[in-house]
């Protein structure tokens, strides 16, 4: 029978740590994807996972591999893996006792080689795990170990850090967990057009007080109609989800990006000292999108985009819809011009 992962006597103190960074329920970010894609790449696995327990789930901060964003808490691995501070290695899960006729090894996604290890908060509470699984028995090496320890460590880290220059820190703290969720895009796990739209005007209504400039840049994705036409919506909700994984490479830590309807994005960035800045950040980010085809499981896409944005200076007095139609207007020239470009101007004032 499937052992149910026990919980240790700091439980609370565990959650209560969890709870305050408040990451569950919030958007995939460069900083854990890059985290997973090179464990992923690093060690040949199937899946790689950076899973945060809470009292009833496992949730993916970050997952390679797999579609799901969380499993339940009592079927999980790494519900095992937190309950100790050494790493969990399951070679052959048909074979332990613990694991051989748990659902996602009976089922899907046919777990057979796990290896996990603790993520720990700073004051040393183990909040979930970052784990590797194989679709058929492995043996993980020591150097897989090794790897999968020292990027649980950066994850660690990454998780514990509070970026006063964040754009969304805030925001994001300002919500309670079903508030957050309540604003992910379900298709993209960035945040939706609510979320997006809200954590704009909270940073434009104060950001003529800070000491640094911001820039809004619109991304519109040329000609995707056809894609849902040719290719059916599944196909076009995943190259949804890649184009706006390859968007968030392009980014920093400190910016935020969001999804506001259909084929339409749109990212905040702080701290960029000139519309040549913005524009160059913009560049990188439309060839981070359109270098190489997207790979549906029905389909090759091409994509094409249209990237259109707004500077503004330090100390300037800020809308947030005046900022929003700008940038509009901005991508719109590009959209009439062809597309596959970028243009960013600097903010003009509502009266001219």
């Amino acid at each position: 029978m499937t052992q149910c992962p026990t919980s240790k006597p700091d439980e609370t103190l565990r959650l209560n740590a969890l709870h305050q960074m408040r990451v569950v329920d919030t958007p995939i970010e460069e900083r854990y994807e890059r985290i997973t894609r090179i464990a992923k790449r690093a060690l040949g696995v199937e899946i790689v996972a950076i899973s945060l327990v809470d009292e009833d789930h496992q949730y993916f901060k970050s997952i390679q591999g797999l579609e799901e964003t969380r499993t339940a808490r009592d079927i999980s691995f790494c519900g095992h893996t937190i309950q100790g501070s050494d790493p969990l290695v399951i070679p052959d899960a048909t074979q332990d006792p613990r694991f051989a006729d748990n659902p996602l090894v009976t089922g899907e996604p046919g777990i057979r080689a796990y290896a996990g290890i603790p993520i720990e908060s700073v004051d040393g509470r183990c909040i979930g795990a970052l784990c590797a699984i194989h679709g058929r028995p492995h043996a993980f090496s020591e150097t897989d170990i090794l790897i999968l320890t020292d990027l649980a460590h950066i994850a660690a880290s990454e998780l514990s850090r509070t970026s006063v220059r964040a754009v969304g820190e805030n925001y994001r703290s300002a919500l309670s967990p079903a508030q957050r969720a309540e604003r992910i895009d379900p298709v993209t796990r960035v945040w939706n057009a609510v979320g997006m739209r809200e954590l704009i005007a909270h940073h434009l209504t104060t950001a003529h007080h800070a000491a640094y400039d911001t820039a809004l840049l619109k991304i519109n994705l040329d000609g995707f109609t056809a894609i849902n036409e040719q290719h059916g919506r599944e196909a076009g909700d995943e190259a949804l989800a890649e184009a706006a994984r390859r968007m968030i490479a392009a980014l920093r830590g400190e910016d935020a990006f969001g999804r506001l309807e259909g084929d339409e994005f749109v990212t905040l960035l702080v701290g960029c000292g000139s519309a040549d800045h913005a524009e160059s950040i913009a560049t990188r980010l439309l060839h981070e999108l359109i270098q190489l085809p997207i790979l549906t499981g029905q389909a090759v896409v091409e994509l094409s985009a249209s990237v259109g944005g707004v500077h503004l200076p330090q100390g300037s007095a800020l809308d947030p819809q005046a900022v929003l139609d700008q940038a509009d207007q901005a991508m719109a020239r590009v959209k009439d011009a062809g597309g596959n470009c970028v243009a960013v101007n600097t903010l003009r004032p509502r009266n001219t």
